[in-house]
């Protein structure tokens, strides 16, 4: 069985918690600031205002971009078990590779999600569920799961394998490691393409055979190791 570790929801939501704190802070310590310096008896309190909600925004819009489940069991309680479930079928289907595979998910590499992380001398696959419902295919140069586009998380998925490429070169100077990048559908839908832009699109049950068939970024075996241990130190 292959190692697994995973981001657990506690710790999702004492991270949104950490952000509250952050803002509460910021806005009292902002407000305190232009209250003792004001030159005036009366204080702007709208321009306050105004300063206050665009920190929260901004807070909020970093806080919803790293940590998109926490904020889905806030918001949306039955999306968000839809989404564990999902989760859980591509957590159950890595685990069953063997332990020469280092999986880590659910974590948030600087400011990108990561659902799924796959290490190993084999090479390196970095993965992401589908959440929409509805067949896969490309319509008009855009990659669709019945009516929803899918572009985005196109982009964040490479976004996500180039900056493992850097953290690697920036490491390992002798090593140069492009991750795969892979789109899986955990529901049973008719996927009619099986490669957009580089990237992989697969049903859930076709995911272990690619990794295990996927050896075009074989390494080091020591150098894997080394690398999964350093992604378990600094993001889990």
């Amino acid at each position: 069985m292959a190692y697994f570790e995973s981001k657990n929801s506690t710790g999702r939501e004492h991270s949104i918690a950490k952000y509250v704190v952050l803002f509460l802070a910021g806005s009292l310590t902002l407000s305190a600031n232009m209250i003792f310096f004001s030159k005036n008896d009366e204080i702007d309190f709208l321009s306050l205002m105004i300063i206050v909600g665009v920190i929260g925004c901004l807070i909020v819009s970093i806080s919803r971009k790293v940590n998109p489940l926490a904020w889905k069991k806030l918001l949306d309680k039955k999306g968000y078990e839809l989404s564990c479930s999902q989760m859980n079928q591509v957590t159950q289907t890595l685990k069953a590779l063997d332990d020469s595979y280092f999986i880590f998910s659910n974590f948030t590499l600087e400011l990108f999600q990561v659902d799924h992380l796959v290490i190993s001398d084999k090479g390196f696959f970095v993965i992401a569920r589908i959440p929409f419902q509805g067949d896969i295919q490309i319509t008009n140069g855009r990659l669709l799961a019945g009516s929803k586009n899918l572009d985005r998380m196109a982009s964040r998925v490479w976004q996500v394998s180039h900056m493992i490429n850097k953290i690697v070169m920036k490491g390992y100077e002798d090593c140069d490691v492009m991750p795969v990048p892979v789109l899986v559908a955990t529901d049973s839908v008719t996927i009619c393409v099986r490669e957009f832009n580089g990237i992989a699109v697969l049903p859930i049950c076709a995911l272990k055979d690619f990794i295990v068939g996927t050896t075009t970024n074989a390494m080091d075996k020591s150098f894997a190791e080394s690398f999964a241990f350093y992604i378990k130190k600094r993001y889990m």
